[in-house]
């Protein structure tokens, strides 16, 4: 629920590049969210993400590409490392527009200036991802410890 709060909430940030290139925080909530809820979450939270997104991906509807990159990173991330499966995940969506954008109208500038900043982005998420689902990790485990604990006290009684 947190990354998906994350992820609307950091959608109305938006950062302002040279060659009227704006793009939006809502990658970190989406990384958090794909990476502790899986992929059906990250999904969610990319939808989520891509309501307020600016026009920057005008040929590159945000709707599909940010739930792709929560989708992707969710699957991921149940297999590999949360840092790992955004940082991936990113990797690929930036990769497919990079390749894709060859064909279009977009200038190489700001091609080059969506895909560096959102890279950047991406690390954040990434990062916020992997503190988040060791976190969260670390108060499951506590929580389970505490349990057991109280089970073998009253069982002693």
């Amino acid at each position: 629920m947190i990354g998906l709060a994350l992820a609307y909430i950091l959608s109305t940030t938006k950062l302002t590049y040279p060659y009227r290139v704006e793009v939006n925080l809502s990658q970190i909530g989406i990384f958090i969210a794909a990476c502790s809820g899986g992929p059906a979450v990250g999904a969610v939270a990319g939808l989520i993400g891509s309501i307020q997104n600016p026009p920057t991906f005008a040929n590159y509807d945000a709707a599909i590409i940010l739930p792709l990159l929560g989708l992707i990173a969710g699957v991921l991330s149940t297999r590999i490392k949360p840092l790992y499966s955004a940082i991936i995940a990113w990797l690929i969506i930036g990769l497919a527009i990079y390749i894709t954008a060859q064909s279009d109208t977009i200038i190489a500038t700001q091609l080059y200036w969506i895909l560096t900043v959102n890279t950047y982005l991406a690390l954040a998420g990434a990062l916020s991802a992997e503190l988040a689902t060791t976190y969260l990790g670390s108060i499951k485990h506590v929580k389970s410890e505490k349990a057991k604990l109280n089970q073998q006290a009253s069982e002693d009684h």
